[in-house]
């Protein structure tokens, strides 16, 4: 069984392209999930109704870890729904349940 955690993300301004999003995903007894040979992607259903997709790095596949980098304009005020999505390569996806994604305005 893969853990289930709820996330709510709010380190970012509008305009941000840093600090990239790292994750480390592990199953429930805290093993790491290799993740060699997959596709990891964010979604984020932004506030404004547009979609942000973005491909994960994997830095260290077999343990679980893979970022998010960020480019200008990726990064818009409000409160969005997000996940991340795991795709074997057979195709079969599995998804985290939902992220709160916060953006606040420049200062």
């Amino acid at each position: 069984m893969y853990s289930q955690p709820s996330y709510r993300i709010s380190n970012y301004r509008e305009g941000d392209t840093l600090p990239v999003l790292f994750a480390d995903y592990k199953k429930n007894s805290g093993i790491a999930i290799n993740y060699a040979g997959m596709t990891v992607r964010l979604r984020i259903a932004r506030s404004n109704n547009t979609l942000l997709e973005k491909t994960a790095v994997l830095l260290d596949p077999a343990q679980g870890r893979f970022i998010f980098n960020w480019e200008p304009g990726d990064h818009i005020r409000g409160r969005h729904r997000a996940a991340i999505s795991f795709i074997d390569d057979t195709g079969r996806i599995y998804s985290t349940p939902d992220i709160i994604f916060d953006v606040v305005s420049p200062i």
